[in-house]
């Protein structure tokens, strides 16, 4: 039921949203946003879902909780990212500064933070 009501959102927008040639572009983080409305989860949620790729976030969301939350997950993304493709994500050098202030943490903080997950994931081999 939830993916039926997922699918006609997506649907919905498809319709109000077509290519040149009359193609359906829908990208994975708009049918996310409305897969996870028609899980109700809440709005701030389905607001992050939406926006984790908006690198102007930080500068336009007010609510402390939010910008807490979208920094953790930006800097977990990027630890992810670093263990599984020895690379940055591709968006963390637009939001490392942000969430980084936003967590009050220093540089050197952040690389602590990040030997103790590379840890992490060589004790549990992942």
């Amino acid at each position: 039921m939830f993916f039926k009501k997922a699918e006609n959102y997506a649907r919905l927008f498809c319709a109000l949203q077509l290519g040149p040639d009359g193609e359906c572009w829908i990208t994975i983080i708009v049918y996310s946003y409305y897969l996870a409305s028609a899980w109700n989860l809440p709005k701030d949620t389905c607001q992050l879902i939406l926006r984790h790729h908006d690198h102007h976030f930080f500068s336009s969301c007010q609510d402390e909780t939010l910008r807490m939350t979208m920094a953790t997950l930006k800097m977990a993304e990027n630890f992810v990212h670093l263990q599984r493709r020895f690379s940055p994500s591709q968006d963390w050098q637009y939001f490392e500064a942000s969430a980084l202030a936003v967590l009050d943490l220093e540089n050197d903080d952040y690389l602590d933070i990040k030997d103790d997950v590379e840890e992490y994931f060589i004790d549990k081999q992942l």
